[in-house]
């Protein structure tokens, strides 16, 4: 069997690495549009609050919100409160 050019040495075409890196360039600006809004709630928490700019509240509140969202099981939850709780001693 004969490979054509447009193929690599594992047979993934151009237009395949092509659709793999744009579908992987989305996947990181969608990742990173994540971490914005994680800020961006967490500094509304604050200011719901009547909490100072910086205080630690806001993120630890959005963090917490978003696990709480999951189904998880109890090893699990152990193991978020474990860091949550990690993250609150260090930011005190």
């Amino acid at each position: 069997m004969k490979r054509s050019m447009s193929n690599d040495a594992h047979g993934t075409s151009r237009r395949e690495e092509r659709a793999a890196v744009l579908a992987l360039l989305l996947g990181t600006v969608c990742w990173g549009c994540g971490f914005t809004w994680a800020k961006e709630a967490g500094e509304a928490v604050q200011h719901a609050a009547g909490l100072p700019a910086g205080h630690p509240f806001g993120p630890i509140f959005v963090l917490a919100w978003r696990f709480l969202r999951e189904r998880l099981a109890v090893h699990q939850w152990v193991g978020v409160g474990v860091v949550l709780l990690g993250i609150l001693l260090v930011s005190v």
